[in-house]
């Protein structure tokens, strides 16, 4: 019983870590200027440190612990921080469709 809970948990929860890639080009269909410029704007709405995040993750393409480094945080901290700007960002991104 306890095995299967835990199974559903971590699919729901991987489900937040979807490359931010995928976030642009999935989300909404098509690409173009317009799309791009969406989630940028989505994403200057974002606190600073996930979106800093982000964008080294996203821009710079780092790994998460990489970014860790560059950012002078815990891996778990990152982690966090880019858990709360995919699920905002994909928010935002689903609001335009």
């Amino acid at each position: 019983m306890m095995i299967m809970k835990r199974k559903k948990y971590r699919e729901k929860s991987l489900e937040h870590y979807k490359s931010f890639q995928d976030l642009i080009t999935n989300v909404i269909p098509g690409e173009g200027r317009e799309v791009r410029e969406a989630f940028y704007r989505a994403l200057d709405t974002l606190p600073k440190q996930p979106a800093r995040a982000a964008q080294l993750y996203m821009e710079a393409d780092l790994r998460r612990k990489e970014v860790a480094l560059e950012m002078e945080l815990s891996d778990n901290t990152v982690k966090t921080h880019l858990a709360v700007a995919t699920k905002v960002l994909r928010k935002r991104m689903l609001e335009l469709r």
